[in-house]
């Protein structure tokens, strides 16, 4: 497994807004399963299948954003499984770049057959 971090930045726009105007959950977890799985595959080198996920607590308005910035990083591998940090940030109104969630995900390297292959 290699050790690397994977950043995004997620321009918002109407197709992400929900009819409160605001960034729609699925658009938030869309982006934060691809930031888990480009990072996996990065890092271990073969396809990924997302296993689990925990810690998806939103915990600030995200409705005056234009942008987020989505980083992804391993933080631990098993034999053929790995866990995946994923922060989503955002800027405020007031320039300053705030954490909105914090998740877990947890990830399977697989082969072309979705059969779990070794990675550690």
């Amino acid at each position: 497994m290699n050790d690397i971090t994977v950043t995004q930045v997620c321009l918002v726009n109407q197709k992400n807004l929900d009819e409160d105007g605001r960034i729609s959950t699925v658009s938030l977890m869309s982006w934060i399963y691809e930031t888990a799985v480009i990072t996996a595959m990065q890092s271990c080198g073969c396809k990924v299948v997302v296993r689990t996920s925990d810690h998806h607590d939103f915990c600030h308005n995200l409705s005056d954003c234009s942008f987020l910035e989505i980083t992804g990083r391993p933080v631990h591998a098993g034999e053929s499984s790995m866990e995946i940090q994923v922060d989503l940030f955002a800027e405020n109104p007031r320039h300053k770049k705030v954490l909105i969630t914090r998740s877990y995900l947890t990830v399977e390297a697989v082969d072309n057959q979705m059969h779990p292959v070794r990675i550690a």
